[in-house]
């Protein structure tokens, strides 16, 4: 059941270059610049002081944020539009703010709209930090 007045709240996905995640117009963005390769994505990013949570500890909302980008962009970038349906991400140990930390993301299986994907955020020294699952939808096209 929709909610009245749903439609004119229908929002089209479009890039406008302020992701906060890779987006190089967003002056309060991370812009992250990912390599891709077949079906894997590759980033790397050294977080500061104001993405702390507990002191000198990288806040775990944006470890969340950089595996869903790396999961959802990748399938963007080969198949359009899309979303992220479900993520489930396991925290494995403390990022710690000032250490590189390498994002690398994957699509396990897109051969149906509902795709599959995995990324992972480890250290410099390959110490895993976060693993993620995601289903992403794949938008329909219009036209």
């Amino acid at each position: 059941m929709s909610s009245p007045g749903a439609e004119s709240h229908k929002i089209l996905l479009e890039d406008d270059g302020h992701c906060f995640v890779c987006g190089e117009k967003n002056p309060a963005g991370l812009k992250l610049v990912w390599t891709i390769d077949g079906k894997e994505t590759f980033s790397s990013f050294t977080p500061g002081k104001v993405f702390q949570g507990w002191k000198g500890v990288v806040h775990g909302g944006i470890l969340s944020t950089l595996l869903d980008e790396a999961m959802t962009r990748l399938v963007w970038k080969l198949h359009g539009p899309a979303v992220t349906a479900e993520v489930t991400i396991r925290y494995l140990a403390p990022a710690v703010v000032g250490e590189k930390l390498r994002i690398k993301g994957r699509i396990v299986d897109d051969s149906k709209r509902l795709v599959t994907a995995q990324a992972e955020v480890v250290r410099e020294d390959g110490t895993p930090v976060a693993r993620a699952e995601s289903r992403i939808l794949i938008l329909k096209r219009e036209g």
